[in-house]
């Protein structure tokens, strides 16, 4: 039984049945399942899911590989090995320390060049996971055209997406930086996590961990020392995770974030926290490229993976020579056509200057009218992971007729249904319909 869309929409159980095809060609390579490009084993380019009237859905491969395919980056698994073993790579980071910081950010635009080359992920958002999802669902809905599809909406109360914040601090003065910055996001009413460097960077104290909690904010680790090494080798992960671990335990910390979005997903199994917040959704425009091609949270192993959706301030600022949230903008809108996670990566060491704390302050406001236009659920990685722990447990079943759902938070949440209105996917929630129109905003209508 193919699990990965009745897990992504919480559908009643064995809603659907899967079939697979069997492939003619063994090896991974890109392929087409309703016009949507993919990465796994297919016959030819030009596959179709096919629907029979009696709920089953034929797939051309397991789904489920198609997606973890996609999540988990397999597609660019070799190109991120080697990029980990590279030459240039550890020269950089042995000559770092050295590198005044107009060089280094120049070092850095010139080997991001040729980013806008890059054809898969799709820039500046890749929603292929929920693309396969919302296809398969269509081509369900063309046989069976009176029938609602019933799910357990993404988020709590109905809210229409999620709103998360992140700061990783990177220098010292990042963490004297800090407080301001929390005082600017109070101003707007924007709760938010920070990511910490526990090693060499600063020196980071109980007392600075307490002030996060008792301000209302989340800590989060941030890898060990920053120094670019962290999944250079597995003996260096393992033997460096140790002493993360050690830390997270002292300070009470659920969650982590790798310096430099460096990762390899293949030894999350080793990491003791709940949640990660690693991997973005595409890296185009990062050091290690990749990308997990969706806007929703979903599991590495035992552990949450809580992307990254949006483009950093890092990049956009001076890699883009963008001052401006005309960008940020953009991604939202694409983002909230899937009713995603709109999760930002801005660092307080780069706020500090006065046009970056400017624009800081447009994208604070910017959000918070959004939160209140569009029902937007604005979240720390905790509570994300508690909501997205809770629903993967819920159930959705049939009481004489009538769809309930049972778990712990079931309160919270809300049963919604899918049906097609002419050619497009229409969501049901609470009385409201909303429209997912390719390449256009979200409506409500």
């Amino acid at each position: 039984m193919n699990k990965a869309i009745e897990e992504y929409y919480k559908l009643p159980k064995n809603y659907f049945t899967f079939t697979t095809s069997t492939p003619s060609k063994a090896n991974n390579d890109f392929f087409y399942l309703n016009e949507i490009l993919c990465f796994g084993k297919a016959g030819n380019h030009k596959c179709y899911s096919e629907v029979s009237a009696d709920h089953t859905i034929t797939l051309p491969d397991n789904l489920n590989d198609v997606i973890n395919n996609l999540r988990l980056e397999k597609y660019a698994e070799n190109k991120n090995m080697d990029f980990h073993n590279n030459f240039l790579t550890d020269l950089y980071y042995n000559t770092r320390p050295y590198i005044p910081n107009i060089l280094r950010h120049q070092l850095q635009k010139f080997s991001m060049r040729n980013w806008d080359k890059i054809t898969f992920p799709n820039f500046p958002v890749d929603t292929t996971v929920e693309n396969i999802f919302e296809s398969i669902i269509i081509e369900f809905l063309k046989i069976h055209q009176n029938e609602k599809v019933p799910f357990i909406w993404f988020w709590p109360e109905g809210k229409k997406g999620c709103l998360l914040m992140t700061h990783d601090v990177e220098e010292e003065a990042g963490l004297l930086f800090c407080n301001e910055l929390m005082d600017i996001d109070n101003g707007y009413n924007i709760r938010a996590s920070f990511q910490l460097v526990p090693e060499k960077r600063y020196k980071l104290t109980d007392e600075h961990i307490d002030n996060f909690y008792k301000r209302g904010f989340e800590p989060l680790l941030h890898g060990l020392n920053h120094d670019g090494r962290l999944f250079k080798t597995k003996e260096i992960f393992t033997e460096r995770l140790k002493k993360i671990h050690q830390y997270a335990k002292r300070w009470n910390i659920s969650g982590f974030r790798s310096p430099i979005m460096y990762r390899n997903l293949n030894w999350y199994n080793l990491f003791e926290f709940k949640y990660d917040l690693s991997v973005p959704n595409n890296a185009n425009i990062e050091p290690q490229k990749g990308g997990c091609c969706t806007v929703m949270p979903y599991k590495i192993f035992d552990l949450l993976e809580i992307p990254l959706t949006t483009m950093q301030d890092h990049p956009l600022y001076y890699y883009m020579n963008d001052f401006t949230i005309n960008l940020w903008k953009r991604q939202s809108e694409l983002i909230l056509q899937k009713y995603g996670l709109l999760s930002f990566g801005v660092h307080p060491d780069y706020t500090i200057p006065a046009n970056a704390k400017e624009n800081y302050k447009r994208l604070l406001s910017y959000l918070a009218e959004l939160k209140e236009t569009r029902n937007l659920w604005n979240a720390k990685p905790a509570e994300i992971h508690s909501w997205w722990t809770a629903r993967d447990n819920m159930e959705l079943t049939n009481n004489n007729g009538s769809w309930e759902i049972k778990g712990d938070a079931s309160g919270k949440a809300r049963i919604a249904y899918m049906k097609l209105e002419g050619s497009k996917l229409v969501f049901e929630l609470e009385d409201k319909k909303v429209k997912v129109i390719n390449n256009l905003p979200a409506q409500e209508v």
